[in-house]
């Protein structure tokens, strides 16, 4: 159900800009990796070690992305000081499946904000927000952003678009195990849960974790491949191949938050100009919608309902049977009435016509 209240929101958001085509597949194959799978899953062409740093050791997951992930370009996150005042938050890379590096920004957004973005080789720049509660290391819950796709095509360079941004807190209050609040007992985020949950999945295995996948524990050279390994590759292919579908991995273990924003994007029409530098505008509404989903009935409800029914069909099925019998009970009387009756008259007619023969 929706509720009618309506409240500030003043809490961190994530905006990621990644652009497409950063996979340079020529250095990729200098390296060792045919394409982009195949590095994800750390198949190098020479079969004999799993990596994701080729064939050099101590070498960092950033350092080697940044060669052979073309990256996010000369983006720029701008406020418009007579609008919203200051930007309060942190801009980083991030490596976010399926695109590669993407720069974001994590904080506390203005009513307004701007994105610059530069002419490159990219095709298209692809604009994300997102909860930060809601996302992996490694992935943004695309599934929560909504409406008008927030995106950049490279015919569209030199223009400038506006979009209105519509922010929903949906608020999980069924109590039946489907989310949890975190922090919790065990993790301090839903992130920090997956990551424990890929520690335990790939460590007795690798003895280390997918450096793109984790911060903790990560493969800092190439490890001997075995055959035990084949269902772990398979796994992270597959994890890599549906997030081009923008598929968000899916846990085994770890329950989805109770609390996540979600986003609706609404684009008004796109302004030319002569320059060669693109930007995007984001407004976002200062007032959210609350949604609540909360349980019609519970367990108690639901036994009083089924038992209140079953009590009322088992009465009607027994008035039912009642009436039955008594109907057939009542045809019977009246069948056999009828009969004695019909005997008595063929007895008198039969005893009249003996009197007259005599």
């Amino acid at each position: 159900m929706f509720s009618p209240q309506s409240l500030s929101f003043d809490g961190p958001l994530m905006i990621s800009v990644c652009s497409d085509n950063q996979f340079n597949y020529t250095r990729a194959a200098d390296l060792g990796y045919r394409n982009q799978v195949n590095y994800l899953s750390g198949q190098m062409n020479n079969r004999s070690f799993l990596s994701w740093t080729g064939q050099t050791e101590n070498v960092s997951l950033r350092e080697f992305v940044k060669f052979i992930y073309r990256g996010t370009q000369g983006t720029n996150f701008n406020v418009l000081p007579h609008l919203t005042g200051n930007l309060t938050g942190n801009i980083m890379d991030k490596f976010l499946i399926p695109y590669g590096l993407c720069q974001t920004f994590e904080g506390k957004l203005p009513s307004y904000m701007a994105i610059g973005m530069r002419d490159t080789d990219a095709f298209s720049y692809n604009i994300f927000i997102s909860d930060p509660a809601a996302a992996t290391t490694f992935q943004l819950p695309y599934s929560l952003l909504s409406g008008d796709r927030v995106l950049v095509k490279q015919s569209e360079i030199g223009s400038w678009a506006e979009y209105k941004i519509k922010i929903t807190e949906n608020i999980v209050e069924t109590n039946d195990g489907t989310c949890v609040d975190y922090p919790n007992g065990w993790h301090k985020s839903y992130s920090d849960c997956i990551d424990a949950e890929l520690q335990d999945k790939m460590m007795p295995v690798l003895g280390c974790t997918v450096p793109w996948m984790s911060d903790v524990n990560t493969c800092p050279r190439p490890v001997p491949r075995l055959a035990e390994h084949t269902p772990l590759i398979k796994w992270i292919s597959n994890i890599s191949l549906v997030s081009w579908g923008n598929i968000e991995y899916r846990s085994e273990f770890c329950l989805p938050p109770c609390l996540v924003l979600s986003f609706h994007a609404n684009r008004a029409p796109s302004v030319t100009s002569a320059k060669k530098d693109s930007a995007i505008g984001l407004y976002f509404q200062e007032q959210i919608e609350i949604k609540k989903i909360v349980l019609a009935y519970d367990a108690t409800s639901l036994l009083v309902e089924v038992g209140s029914c079953l009590g009322l069909w088992l009465g009607l099925s027994v008035l039912g049977l009642f009436d039955t019998c008594t109907i057939f009970l009542a045809k019977i009387k009246w069948g056999a009435t009828g009969y004695f009756k019909r005997r008595d008259v063929k007895g008198a007619q039969h005893n009249s016509i003996q009197r007259l023969s005599i």
